[in-house]
């Protein structure tokens, strides 16, 4: 997509940022399938002020710039900024861009398929993944679908706002040259007047890095859920499923692991983009040891949760994984710092199977009184 530059900002480190002005049809059509799915941003939700957009652009009032970071070097011809769409993401004005985008979506959806009724709309949105998404979103409801019917009372309405946009531009700040770690910073610090993100997702987004590595490999059955996942708040109050953890759950056993200690999640307002900077956190968060450390919390989640329901739902609670394994991680710690994943394959594979083996000993000894008793 070409962007009109309108002027540029230099900051060190090769940082650049382009203040520039686009139209807003371009912009929604420029949009990747999955643009809405860009890891460091929070997920789609639900707020009434967002549905005056439509209003607000059909008046030719402005709506904040939207900020993007894009990949690369910069392509200039002329004052313009040419950008690949495969290669920018939106940093801030996701919510913005994507209730625009279903304006669109279900507009198209209605012209080209020639709908005519609510029960075709929705079977014809449900028959493709990203129409089955749009109706798992819980702001679209039966009469935000049966406006965009030609029927509906505000088709005619929908129909004109959308054909406005070809004369209606959006101003973007575009920032090229961010790390990882620049990109966390950016998006938290452009969010901050906004509702809060929570301190959850703040550690997921401080650590997701390390996890994102093509090194990492999550063990067979085991999975890591995220705040935007949709089933991540089902999960948090009880998983019914072995090997399903909350990331942040992880991260925070991983923490408690290394340092020894059970931590906790800080409050949203403590923590910080620098947190990882700890010099145990950069020699541990690496690729091999983090492969062990998923592999052995898999293990014992296999050898803990086949017992009965209860261990699983207190397997997977942070208070009970922080307190685990800052207890393994200070028998392991014996002889210094190096870690020794021997030790902790002799405690899930000897001690504690050497348990449950005396525990079913003892059960079988009681079995074979009872019956020499003629109980």
């Amino acid at each position: 997509m070409d962007y009109e530059i309108l002027y540029k900002c230099e900051a060190e480190q090769n940082i650049k940022c382009y203040v520039c002005k686009a139209n807003l049809k371009d912009y929604i059509a420029s949009l990747k399938p999955d643009f809405y799915e860009f890891e460091v941003q929070r997920g789609i939700v639900r707020n009434s002020y967002l549905d005056t957009l439509r209003q607000t652009i059909s008046n030719k009032e402005p709506i904040p710039p939207i900020s993007l970071t894009v990949s690369g070097e910069p392509v200039i011809d002329n004052q313009i900024l040419k950008v690949k769409d495969e290669n920018s993401d939106i940093l801030d004005g996701l919510q913005r861009t994507f209730r625009l985008w279903v304006y669109n979506y279900i507009n198209n959806i209605v012209k080209s398929k020639n709908i005519l009724t609510f029960s075709e709309l929705v079977s014809e949105l449900k028959s493709d993944d990203i129409g089955t998404r749009i109706i798992d979103f819980y702001f679209i409801n039966a009469k935000f679908l049966k406006d965009f019917l030609p029927i509906g009372i505000c088709a005619a309405n929908i129909q004109s706002f959308i054909d406005g946009w070809e004369n209606y531009n959006l101003i973007f700040y575009i920032w090229y040259g961010l790390d990882d770690k620049q990109v966390v910073r950016k998006m938290l610090e452009l969010n901050a007047g906004q509702k809060p993100v929570t301190s959850t997702h703040q550690y997921e987004l401080l650590y997701l890095h390390f996890f994102n590595n093509e090194k990492i490999q999550i063990p067979e059955g085991m999975q890591l859920i995220r705040v935007r996942d949709p089933y991540f708040f089902s999960i948090r109050r009880g998983r019914n499923k072995l090997g399903q953890f909350l990331l942040s759950s992880v991260i925070i056993a991983y923490q408690s692991f290394i340092k020894r200690k059970p931590l906790r999640v800080q409050t949203a307002n403590e923590v910080r983009v620098d947190d990882d900077n700890d010099d145990d956190i950069q020699n541990f968060f690496n690729p091999d040891n983090l492969n062990s450390f998923l592999k052995y919390m898999y293990i014992a989640d296999s050898i803990l949760c086949n017992q009965d329901t209860k261990h699983l739902a207190w397997y997977g609670k942070d208070t009970t994984l922080s307190g685990i394994y800052a207890a393994l991680g200070q028998y392991m710690y014996e002889n210094g710092n190096e870690l020794e994943w021997d030790k902790l394959d002799y405690i899930l594979n000897n001690k504690v199977n050497a348990e449950r083996k005396s525990k079913v000993d003892d059960n079988t000894a009681k079995m074979q009184s009872i019956k020499w008793l003629g109980v």
